[in-house]
Formats: C-alpha cells, structure tokens, sequence
C-alpha cells in the first residue's frame, strides 16, 4: 500500500514537471518566432520554425532605415524619469498611510484603487483636451504626467504594503537618538523598504516602457515617438516590414529582461510583502 502511494506521489510530481515543461515552452514560442523571424534576411522571412541563412541584417535595417536609436532613447528617459518621480511621491504617499493614522485614510486608500478600474482609454480624450490647453500636445512633459499618473495608484498600494512590514519599534528607537521623522523615513524605513522600492520601480519603469495608446496620440512628430509608436512605423499600408519589426521588437523585449534578471530577488520579495501585509 505505501509503495503504491509513493508510485502515485511520483506520477503527481513527473506530470506537474511536465505541465511546467510544456507550459513554458507555449510561452516562449512566440519569442522563439521573433527570433527566428528577426534573424532572417527580408528576402527569406517565411513561417519556417528555423532561420534559414539567419544574419543581422534585419537588426542593422532597424537604426538605418529609421531614426529607432532616438526612440530608444526617448522611451529610456521617459521610463526612468517618470518611475523616479513614481517611486518619490508613492513612498511619501504610502508610508503617510502605513504610519498615521488620520480621518479618511481607508476612503483615500480605496479610492486610490478605484481608478485602476477606469479604463485607459477614457482617460485619453481628457488628457488630450487638458494638454491642449495648455501648449503641452506633441512633448514628452506630456507622456511624463500621464505615466506618473498611471504608475501610482498601484506604486502606492505596492510601497504600503511593505511599509507595513517595517517594525515601528525601530523607527521608535531611531526617534530617541534624536533622529527627526524626516530622517527617519529617508535613513531607516526606506533602506528597510529597499525590495518594494525596487518592485515599484520595476512596475512603473514597464508601465512606461511599454504603453503605446498616449505616445501615438499625445506625439505627431516622429522624432519624439518612443519606441513602442516606432515599431508601428515598420507597418505598411501594403506591406509590413516583419523581419525589422521583429528585430525591433527584440531591442524593446531586452531591457525589461535584463532588468527583470537583475531586480528578480527584490521584485518577488516586494510583490509578496505588498500581497499579504496590511
């Protein structure tokens, strides 16, 4: 009998290995096409599985043929600049809810979730109304307000659960050797907060690295598109480019993977404290 449920534990464990196996491998097929679609020369690209003659030709086509370096650019400087400016007002903004306790706090918080359930793409005719008034139409301060937008409603909900994790006893400590709540907050808790400070920067780094709808909409010339607005540029009205637009579309994948690599640790350990504290 215990062999026969050993046998079964067994089986359970070989088959849970090989839903992983093949559900990974459903996954990355169709990075595996961009691959092998980026790798063949245009005059070859077709829906074979493997690079027939594969070179980089398609890769040198993407900085040549269009101006792809500037929207690269573009893209890393607005990501950056609105995950830094993200992570500043979410941090204060959080640990204001973490630590005190005041009128309303619950109703702020909850509100602050409720605009994740408002659609982007109701927020767009009024963003482009109000950025029109304003003289702000076909400019990055544009894209900059709305990313930071986008980005902190779930930064803040992000950042207090961790904030929650912190114990206050040390905050305390610090406050008796004469720390004032200011340094405390910059010297101690944020150090602490460092993983949800790292899974917040991710968040709201791929929130603007990837969004497209406000850049085509918000940008009319072509040299401030981002990189997501440029890949659409290899699109046709009889003819797509695939082999450059994979290519492209590679460039964009390996940032967010190298700094998926780097940051793993620290975003899993943010994304968790967030999930479970408070």
């Amino acid at each position: 009998m215990r062999g026969r449920i050993l046998s079964y534990k067994r089986l359970g464990k070989c088959a849970y290995i090989l839903f992983i196996v093949v559900l990974t491998l459903v996954i990355l097929f169709p990075l595996y096409l961009m691959v092998v679609t980026a790798l063949q020369p245009a005059a070859t690209v077709s829906s074979s599985l493997i690079p027939r003659s594969p070179s980089i030709e398609n890769f040198v086509k993407v900085f040549i043929e269009k101006p792809f370096g500037v929207w690269l650019r573009n893209s890393a400087v607005l990501a950056a600049s609105s995950s830094m400016i993200a992570i500043a007002v979410a941090s204060l903004a959080s640990y204001s809810a973490s630590r005190f306790r005041f009128f309303g706090r619950g109703i702020f918080m909850t509100l602050i979730l409720g605009t994740q359930m408002i659609p982007s793409i109701l927020l767009l005719l009024s963003f482009y109304i109000i950025f029109n008034s304003i003289g702000l139409i076909n400019t990055h301060w544009a894209l900059l307000i709305t990313y930071v937008a986008e980005a902190l409603p779930i930064s803040i909900w992000l950042m207090k659960g961790f904030f929650d994790g912190v114990p206050f006893s040390i905050e305390e400590a610090a406050l008796v050797d004469g720390c004032s709540p200011f340094q405390v907050f910059v010297r101690i808790t944020l150090p602490l907060a460092l993983p949800g400070v790292v899974a917040t920067f991710f968040y709201a780094f791929m929130v603007a690295w990837n969004e497209y709808m406000y850049a085509t909409t918000l940008l009319s010339s072509s040299k401030k598109w981002t990189a997501a607005v440029g890949l659409y540029s290899f699109m046709g009205e009889y003819r797509i480019a695939w082999g450059s637009l994979m290519a492209g579309s590679l460039i964009i994948t390996v940032p967010a993977i190298l700094i998926f690599g780097f940051l793993q640790k620290n975003l899993v350990k943010g994304i968790s404290a967030g999930a479970v504290k408070g």
